[in-house]
């Protein structure tokens, strides 16, 4: 089958024979990360349902071959552990805290509540449009080239933080949590590495609004400003770990 122009609509939980599109295309692509030779066609087919069956035996789960919440998150966690490999200095359990965080451990995760684009992937790669270009949705659903994205971006990101004011004059970890910061919000990120705060810590963070209602801490305290997004985003603070740093062991 020939992929869509555009990004898929829902959020599919679970994935089947039949099933097409991109989500499919996430699926495929990393069961053949993982050694599953597939063609990323998008088209959930005998192929693909041979596949998942092969994975869910190897990996002792219930084989019924459907790409379900369980099958999806290992495929996720083996591909986590994979690309931490290539990077040495990437902290142990952040792409597992960005997979839970952005997608929500779902290989066709989209987020359409932003103006000029789509989130989209395990990790929400951005992909502007529309027009939406299919080179960018091929590595938003990859799970294997999105979080070798989030790799590259973190270890880039991380030596230019190093390298500022205030960043510098304080511990890596502070510019490893910037450098986390960084990828949901560039502007947040930069001001924290060279000034340890914001010109405008209370302004109100409008984006943590969905549907009407305000993002919470883990511990029922809405996110409210600035300052607030980004501890419950990375930085961590009174209110409990950032939500994709939570499983990093500093």
């Amino acid at each position: 089958m020939t992929l869509p122009q555009t990004p898929n609509r829902s959020i599919p939980e679970s994935l089947r024979k039949g099933d097409e599109g991109w989500p499919v295309y996430g699926l495929q692509s990393g069961l053949d990360a993982l050694n599953y030779n597939l063609t990323y066609d998008g088209d959930f087919g005998v192929r693909t349902d041979q596949a998942v069956r092969e994975f869910q035996i190897k990996q002792k789960l219930g084989v019924d071959g459907i790409a379900g919440q369980a099958t999806q998150l290992r495929i996720i966690s083996l591909i986590d552990a994979k690309t931490h490999d290539k990077f040495d200095s990437l902290p142990a359990g952040l792409l597992r805290g960005f997979s839970e965080a952005e997608g929500g451990n779902n290989l066709g995760a989209v987020n359409w509540n932003i103006k000029g684009g789509v989130d989209c992937g395990v990790v929400q790669v951005r992909c502007y449009g529309p027009p939406f270009k299919s080179n960018e949705m091929y590595v938003a659903y990859d799970p294997s080239m999105a979080m070798e994205r989030i790799g590259h971006n973190f270890m880039g990101r991380l030596n230019d933080f190093r390298q500022m004011p205030y960043a510098k004059t304080h511990s890596v970890q502070f510019a490893q949590r910037c450098a986390a910061l960084s990828w949901n919000w560039p502007w947040g990120a930069e001001e924290l590495a060279r000034n340890g705060r914001f010109p405008n810590p209370n302004k109100d963070a409008t984006w943590a609004v969905i549907n009407g209602k305000r993002i919470k801490f883990p511990d029922g305290a809405p996110v409210m400003t600035y300052k607030d997004w980004s501890e419950f985003y990375a930085m961590g603070g009174k209110h409990g770990e950032g939500r994709v740093t939570k499983y990093v062991r500093w």
